[in-house]
This record gives structure tokens, sequence and C-alpha cells, in this order.
């Protein structure tokens, strides 16, 4: 959407005219530069489109005796918008997501809108992209730093879009790393509200997650506000900057990989893993911040203990230290092994050392060649 030209105006210009306080109260919830600049855009194109600013908006539905019906009318309303971007050129993707961004500020400013199912069409699979395998992950997990151990297991972990991850603040996170050590948890789950469209997920941390959060905080600024902090400490890191560090684990590892690289395959790793495991479609969702039904949502939130059985249960398909076990394995079978043909030799050289004397016990016009043999024994037995 940021190379489309946008039918009712220019960006600047609409922004100026349509967009107010409302916007920029919303837009302050944001860590990252670049998403506000994103979504202001996006929400000075809606205000064009429906010919009203941002603080009419927010006035209607104050004034709204049915508060509700105003939400489906507004719903109603950003189908119309979808079908407008999609009839000026938009591709079916960008058009899905200008939705799900202005979304969020009636969600910050008014209420959540929900649309009618089946009035968007599903977001088309992207092509050319690398599909992360299990193995994979694990390797790069291996060979991160411990930013980049942390960042990786924590993406797996909660299988989160890229603004809510940059979104996580660093208190709320060290709060439960902190209680899952002290309580001695292997796992920790916790409730989150996506900030674009509100949809509530029971998210849960794995054991290399707490214990690489765990390192990462000790070496990182304790006042910052958000957990994964750009140079300054001032705030979070950009969408650029993720997908850097994750192509940078991945040239770390020596992936070969099959197509482009960007923080939203972890996420799509992880729904599918936690599908592959055997939880149903809408426990998994949930888990990962996807919408689900209202009242689904409400009877999920309360099911907190059998979402964690269910994600513990699934854990082997998220598990990042399979690689380091299987080489430590290795590595330690490998030095038994060693052990052992180092005593072998040593048992050898002995026998031939207790044959070489016995023979020049028995005929002693062997003793020089004897000499010359323990002397080849005790060099070749410094050697190994």
């Amino acid at each position: 959407m940021n190379q489309q030209k946008y039918p009712l105006g220019k960006k600047d210009e609409l922004i100026a005219k349509w967009l107010g306080e409302p916007t920029e109260q919303w837009l302050g919830s944001y860590g990252k530069k670049g998403t506000a600049r994103e979504n202001r855009r996006q929400m000075a194109y809606l205000c064009a489109w429906l010919q009203k600013s941002d603080v009419q908006l927010v006035a209607e539905f104050k004034q709204a005796g049915d508060k509700e019906q105003w939400a489906k009318e507004i719903g109603r309303k950003l189908v119309e918008w979808y079908n407008f971007l999609i009839a000026n050129g938009y591709a079916v993707n960008s058009a899905r997501a200008a939705v799900g961004n202005v979304r969020a500020f009636f969600t910050n400013q008014c209420r959540p809108v929900r649309i009618e199912k089946r009035k968007i069409p599903k977001p088309q699979v992207a092509t050319g992209e690398h599909e992360f395998s299990l193995m994979e992950l694990q390797k790069m997990f291996h060979y991160a730093d411990v930013r980049g151990k942390a960042i990786l297991s924590t993406a797996v972990a909660l299988g989160w879009a890229a603004d809510d991850f940059l979104s996580l603040k660093r208190k709320e996170i060290e709060n439960f790393v902190n209680k899952a050590i002290a309580d001695k948890e292997l796992f920790i789950g916790f409730t989150h509200i996506r900030g674009k469209t509100g949809a509530v997920s029971r998210s849960h941390l794995t054991p290399e997650a707490i214990e690489s959060l765990r390192a990462y905080l000790d070496i990182t600024l304790k006042d910052a506000e958000y957990l994964w902090v750009n140079g300054t400490g001032r705030s979070s890191i950009t969408d650029d900057t993720l997908n850097n560090i994750l192509k940078d684990m991945v040239e770390k590892a020596g992936i070969a990989t099959t197509g482009k690289i960007r923080f939203h395959l972890i996420r799509k790793f992880t729904m599918s893993a936690l599908s592959s495991a055997g939880i149903g479609d809408t426990d998994v969702k949930f888990m990962i911040g996807k919408e689900v039904p209202a009242d689904i949502a409400t009877y999920l939130t309360q099911r907190k203990t059998t979402l964690k059985d269910e994600f513990q249960q699934a854990y082997p398909k998220l598990s990042l230290t399979g690689y380091a076990n299987r080489n430590h394995d290795r590595v330690g079978q490998l030095e038994e092994e060693n052990t052992k043909l180092k005593e072998q030799i040593a048992t050898q050289w002995q026998v031939m050392d207790m044959l070489s004397k016995r023979l020049e016990e028995i005929d002693p016009k062997h003793k020089g060649k004897m000499d010359e043999i323990r002397k080849v024994i005790m060099r070749e037995r410094k050697r190994a």
C-alpha cells in the first residue's frame, strides 16, 4: 500500500485536513515511529473517504444511543472502504492491512469494531518466501547471541505479529520471567490484547524463552520502556531492524534459504506447529492473537489451565534446544569413543612391551633390537 497512490488526495494534505487529537492519542500508544506513521496515513485516507474527521467520528460514537449498532455500521463502512481500495488497484493483502490498522483506532478511541465473516476475503498466500523448519530454527538459536536467542525464542513461543511483538513492555515481561523463575515454572501464560484489532490472546513462554529473556534483561537498560529497545534505549527497534536481525541469524547458522526472510514467517511457523500438535484451530488462534468470536474468547479466557496444558504438550514442536542437545550428545559420544580407543592402544603397548622383554629373556642376542623396539613404543605412547 505504501507504493499505491491514494485516489482522494495527497497524504500530507489529507492528514492536515482530517486528523486531530484523537488520532494522535491513539498513535501515542505505538512505540514504533514507522507503525505510527503508516497508521496515521491510513486513518487520513479513511476519513477522506468517509468525509468525516477523527474528531467527528469520536463525537458520533459518544452521542450514539445504541453504541453496538454504531459499531456495526462502522464495520459495514470499513467493508465498503476495502472494496473501494481494491477497485482502485490495491492488492488484497494491502487493503486488508489498511482495514485492520484503522480498526485499532476505533478500539482505542471508541469501541471494538467487528466485521461480518466473509465480507473481506482471506489473505492471499504469499509466494517466494522461505518456510522455516524446526531444525533450522534450532540451529539459528544455537548460533545466536544473547539478544538473538531472546528474540527468536520469544517469537516462536508467542507467535505474534511484528507490531505486537515490538510493542512489548520490558517491565511487564520482566515480571513474568521473574515469576516463572521464582515459582520454578517451566512455562508461564499471560493474557494480551492486540493493539491493532483488540483481539485477546492467551500466550505462553517456553523454558528457553524464559531463560533467554532472563539473560537478555540482565544486559539491557533497566529503565527502558520497551523490551526490544534500539541503540538509544528510548524506543523500540523497527520492523526493518527486526527483519535484519532474523536474516543475520539465518546467515550465521548457514541455512540455505528458498525465498524471502521476514519476521512474519515465525508467526506462520508457530501457528503451524501448534496445529500439527493436535490443538484445535480456535485454540491456536487464541494463543497467537488471531481474532475469535467475542463469546468464544470469553470462554477460552476461563480455560487458562487447559490452554497451558495444550501448549506444554505441543512444546516438542516448538523446542529450540534440540539442535544443541543433539550436538552435545554427539560430542560426548565421540569423546567417550576416543577415551576407549586410547585405553585400548595403551593396553596394546603394554602387551608389546611385555612380549619384547620376554623375547629378550629367551634369547639375549635380541637385546639390542628389543631396546630399539622399546624406544619406539615409548615414543608412540607419548604421541598417543
